[in-house]
């Protein structure tokens, strides 16, 4: 049974429709809720949460119909964007105040602050009010309160994203140790496409109020479902060529490109659109090449062929380990625009071509 489902929820606001959303959230997962800026993502928690109320559909906690659940009956925790933290209250008390506010013993609320913050590693803060906390620290303080109150599921919106890159990156990884060691069912929206690649499980992809794509980070990234898909996850971006394929299935025909591409495989003829990842582009000297996309209504495939395609650099950016460069097809020449890809991508004429792989 899973812990959260979600059939043919639909929500309309003046200017956006949300639905219809399909979505089952195993137990013990973390979900992670990926998509442009107001694409729905929120709205989507608020309405696990019982905060907004669905126009139609469903919502099934661990099989219970969310229509006969209250807010504070559905057992459910969430981590505000702001954090939301009293700061009137020491860290303890923002802490046990769920389980406060609930009537716990006292010897349990005592026993679960102590569990959470030894899990957490704030027990040198919990005399601290927030204002005296850094963002990391706040941060660890709004997540023991969700995790206190033994939920069945913690719904993550956005937590991470005020603090600043490093500690983003030391939060998220130990938000997926929690979770794990916890065993509980996360939902973690992000705008950030780094931050729920690297924690989740599973992605949903949330494009214009409605799932594109529900699978791994590995399925998602090297197989998107549709165009919109590619093109929204992966920096830089994914080239799209639109084309065909030809009547006898063994090669891709585009406008954009002099010669056809030998597919690695027969397919079914017609229009398809061919994705390239810049990161998989190489010089002529590579032997072989991914390619790791193409799409139509009949046609999808990701394989491997030695395939040719000319190639123009336009942008490359510095990372601390990798020269990274940002590569379009294109039918002009392969140019180097920068003298950071100097090192690593030599300029090429219309008569030698780049081919697709990785950069050397």
């Amino acid at each position: 049974m899973n812990a959260i489902d979600l059939n043919a929820v639909t929500k309309s606001f003046p200017a956006f429709e949300l639905g219809p959303i399909d979505l089952g959230i195993r137990k013990g997962e973390l979900l992670g809720i990926f998509g442009p800026p107001s694409s729905g993502k929120t709205s989507v928690l608020k309405i696990i949460l019982g905060l907004l109320q669905q126009d139609g559909g469903e919502v099934a906690l661990a099989g219970v119909s969310g229509s006969e659940l209250g807010v504070s009956e559905r057992g459910l925790s969430m981590v505000f964007q702001n954090l939301a933290l009293f700061p009137h209250l020491s860290g303890a008390e923002n802490i046990t105040f769920p389980l406060r506010e609930a009537g716990t013993d006292a010897t349990r609320i005592a026993e679960r602050l102590e569990a959470v913050s030894r899990v957490l590693h704030v027990e040198h803060i919990l005399h601290k009010k927030p204002g005296q906390m850094s963002g990391g620290e706040r941060q660890r303080i709004a997540l023991g309160r969700a995790l206190a109150a033994e939920s069945g599921a913690v719904l993550l919106d956005e937590p991470i994203s005020a603090l600043d890159a490093r500690l983003r990156e030391e939060m998220r990884l130990e938000l997926k140790r929690l979770q794990r060691e916890q065993g509980q069912t996360f939902v973690y929206v992000s705008h950030d496409e780094e931050e729920v690649m690297a924690i989740a499980d599973r992605i949903a992809i949330l494009i214009d109020g409605k799932i594109a794509q529900l699978g791994t980070p590995d399925e998602v990234y090297n197989t998107p479902a549709t165009s919109a898909v590619a093109a929204l996850v992966g920096s830089p971006p994914m080239n799209l060529i639109p084309g065909r394929v030809a009547e006898d299935g063994r090669s891709f025909q585009s406008d954009a490109l002099k010669d056809p591409i030998a597919l690695p495989r027969q397919v079914r003829a017609g229009p398809v659109t061919l994705g390239v990842r810049p990161k998989t582009s190489t010089s002529r000297r590579a032997r072989r090449t991914p390619l790791p996309f193409a799409s139509s209504r009949s046609n999808r495939w990701a394989a491997t062929a030695s395939s040719t395609l000319p190639l123009r650099v336009s942008r490359c950016a510095f990372a601390p380990h990798v020269t990274s460069p940002r590569a379009t097809i294109s039918p002009r020449p392969c140019v180097s625009t920068s003298r950071a890809c100097t090192s690593s991508i030599r300029t090429a004429t219309a008569s030698d071509p780049c081919r697709i792989g990785d950069i050397p």
